[in-house]
Formats: C-alpha cells, structure tokens, sequence
C-alpha cells in the first residue's frame, strides 16, 4: 500500500466516523434491539441493492489488493449510508469470519453469460457433473473448506487495516450468520429437474445426501468453533435477509469462547417451492432443524414462500425469530399464524414498476399494495390482542426509486435510458426489476401496531 492509498482510506474512514457519531445513531441501535428482542417501537427501514453494482456502487482505485479491498468495503457503505435508512452505521471496521464450504468436495463450474459487447452478466449455466442421483452417487465425496488459509487473509486485513486507520476506527472482526441452503447444491451438481425427479426415483440416496451435506456442515462449524474463530454476532453483525442481529436475548460472552450457540444462523430453501410441504417435511426440514439447533437465534427464508411450510415444519423450530416473507408468500397467514409468538416477519415487496394508463408509476406483482405491509399485520390479532412483531426487508420501497440521473447508462432509450441488452428493462418498467433494494418494516404489538403501520405510504 503506498502512502496515497492510505491517505484515501483514512479519509473513507474518517467519513464513517462522522457518520456514526450521529446522534440517531444510538436511537436507531435501540429500534433494532427492541425489534429483534420482540418489543419493536417504530418502522424501520432497511436499503439493500443486489446486482449490476458497478452502476450504483463507486468503483476502488486503489492498486494493492488489501487497500482496494478495504476501499470497496468503505464505498459501499458510505453509498448505503447515502439512502438515509435505519442501518445503524458503528465506528468500526469489520473483519468478517466467514469461510467458504465447498459441498461434496465438488466445485461446479459456471459458464458465464456475456453481453452484447462481451462483457460478462450476472447470467450463467452451471455445468451439471450428476445426471442420475443413484448411478452417479459414487461422485458424491466428503465437503472441503480450507479455514486456515482463509483467516491468514483475514488476519493480513485486519492487521493493515489496523495499521492504516486504527486510530479512526475500531477495526474488529465479526461472524456474519452462517448460511446453510440443503437444497441449492444439489440443484447445482445435478440441475432442478434432475433433482426433483431424484426425489421420487431415488429418495433413499436422496435421504443420505442431504445427510452427508449437514454432517458435513455441522463439523465444518465444529472446526470454525475448535479454532476460536467464533465472534458473537448479536450486534451490527449481517444475520440473514439484510437485517442485523442485535439483541440481547442470548447471555453475553464475556471472556469465555464464543461459540454458535451465543448468535444467529441463517437458513433458506428457495429451490424447494416445487415440492409439497409434506415432502419438505419429511425431506428437507430434518436436516434443517439439525442445523438450526447449533445456534441461539434463528432466521429461515429468502425469496420461496414459507407459508406451506410455517404449520407443519417452520413453526417447530423453537429458536426461529426471523422469517422472510417474499411477494409469494401468504402474509395474511404467517402473521396470523404466528401472533402468539415472538418472531420478526421480514416481508419483501417487489421493487418492479409499471404505469398506469395516466402515466403514473405503481408497483408489480402485489394482490394488492394496501393489502400488504404493516395494515396486513396489524388485522391479524392473537386471542390477546397482539399482533406479532413485523419488519420487511428484499427487494423494493413503497416507492419508485430511480439512479442519479449522472449514473443512468445513455443507450438511446428516451423513456428508461437503459438498454435492454443491459438488464433487460422494458419502456415503463423498473430499471432492475430483478434486483433487490430492500426494505424493512417494523410494527409494535398490539393497538400500536395500527398507529406504526400509518408509516408506510404506498404509491
């Protein structure tokens, strides 16, 4: 790192620093530990985006790898911080624990898909090494992850970083929820058909994959803990669906280890909406709640509809306090269903626009916008006249949102200003109607909560 790299990155870390010396700063941490302790005062809202990032996101210019890495970090979450959400923004710098697990010791490769100019896209085709589960189940060996090599990395950051902004923020390491999905590395070795035909004509292997998978998961975690490398993650720590995980619910550490079972794990099963919750039940969900029961705190869900889930399977995990709640899903069913518990709804309203025959912008893909949201919730009351607590994050804002005029990619297209062949955006559509910028959304129990859900304006 030369010396006008470093002078960069204390000027980026001294930005952080103002920002989180904001007085709401310290209201905004106590919104987030009352939501996720179940005690929730106001909305909040949380702005993520997921895709083409070099059109939001400011580009690194440092040369050396470690600074641009830290670079990267830094504009990102000063761009966020530019949206005015209800991130709490710390005067730390985080180091993240988090390792890479590679499933069946088989790293699938993806040929990538390119644009009009060459240029590679957030498409690609993973190239399947499994045609028949049962004939190619040999294939299937012991997962690998290297924790060792990985955290010399991590410990080089940390040290540079320490070194070059130490005195501006604390830099400190972190472990972001570890996220398990049973289901997505089968679809990756095998493709979805394959694997849902694997499922009536091979359950038995089936059955002993998936049970390979989290063996192997849950001594991978025994590692990361046998190794020290376990930080307690009930803070600003990344837990899952764009939220974080401060609470206190869980004791703290203190000068003792931290293990998984001080923090949050994360789980979801997105390539299952295509089988029946009694299948998943029997299936999926075994292998699901032995990994949920490794740690503190729970959160399930991503983009799949947990609804035909909740009864028979979902609501049996006792440490689950998040769950997403994506345009698919029944909201109106997991709020009523789950009023008589402690649990944070994270509902994701989908971010894709149209317009009206007067020109006026709504959004897509709703039954029906009012319907949805904190006045969903606050309808549904337990026999105590509480409703449960409600957050929403994943993808969209009650409102259309548009880049700065300056970042829009000028191709011709007078009404969008994107080119088709760059993300597929229509005349009168959302720029990226398949990304996420996401917003949370918390209610208070009981009368409070039709008071909250006033917040929330829909176009």
């Amino acid at each position: 790192m030369n010396a006008q790299e470093r002078t960069l990155l204390r000027d980026l870390a001294q930005k952080v620093r103002e920002l989180a010396a904001q007085p709401q700063m310290d209201d905004l941490r106590k919104s987030w530990y009352a939501l996720n302790d179940g005690r929730p005062d106001r909305p909040l809202i949380v702005m993520k985006f997921h895709g083409v990032y070099s059109d939001v996101y400011p580009q690194p210019v440092c040369e050396d790898p470690l600074a641009r890495e830290m670079e990267g970090a830094f504009l990102g979450l000063l761009t966020e911080a530019g949206w005015k959400d209800d991130r709490v923004i710390e005067p730390e710098f985080p180091v993240n624990l988090s390792f890479s697990f590679t499933p069946f010791g088989i790293l699938v490769e993806r040929k990538q898909a390119l644009d009009a100019h060459g240029k590679p896209t957030m498409g690609y085709l993973s190239q399947h090494v499994i045609t028949d589960l049962e004939e190619d189940f040999h294939l299937l060996g012991k997962s690998t992850w290297n924790i060792e090599k990985e955290y010399a990395h991590k410990q080089a950051l940390f040290a540079v970083a320490n070194e070059a902004f130490g005195d501006i923020l604390t830099v400190k390491y972190r472990t972001p929820a570890p996220s398990y999905a049973p289901a997505t590395a089968l679809v990756e070795l095998m493709g979805m058909e394959n694997m849902l035909l694997a499922l009536c004509d091979a359950p038995e292997h089936f059955a002993k994959a998936l049970d390979m998978q989290t063996d192997d998961w849950l001594e991978f975690l025994s590692e990361i803990e046998a190794r020290g490398l376990v930080v307690q993650n009930t803070d600003a720590s990344y837990v899952g669906q764009d939220s974080y995980g401060y609470s206190r619910q869980l004791a703290e550490v203190g000068a003792r280890q931290a293990s998984f079972a001080d923090g949050w794990g994360y789980a979801n099963s997105q390539e299952t909406v295509g089988v029946s919750p009694q299948m998943f039940d029997a299936v999926f969900f075994p292998s699901i709640a032995r990994y949920a029961a490794r740690f503190g705190l729970f959160a399930f869900g991503c983009c799949e509809p947990v609804h035909p889930l909740w009864e028979r399977s979902l609501s049996r995990l006792p440490n689950l306090r998040k769950v997403s709640v994506s345009p698919w899903c029944d909201e109106e069913a997991i709020a009523g269903s789950s009023a008589a518990r402690a649990l944070c709804i994270t509902a994701n309203p989908r971010p894709t626009v149209s317009r009206r025959r007067n020109g006026t912008k709504k959004p897509c893909g709703h039954r029906s916008p009012r319907r949805r949201g904190p006045r969903a919730v606050a309808r549904w009351k337990s026999p105590s006249g509480t409703s449960p607590p409600y957050m929403a994050t994943q993808p969209g804002s009650a409102r259309p949102w548009t880049l700065p005029a300056a970042r829009r990619r000028k191709t011709g297209n007078p009404e969008t200003g994107y080119s088709r062949g760059h993300n597929d955006a229509l005349p009168g559509e959302w720029p990226y109607p398949w990304q996420a910028i996401h917003l949370g959304i918390a209610c208070r129990t009981g009368s409070s909560a039709r008071r909250s859900s006033k917040v929330t304006r829909w176009p």
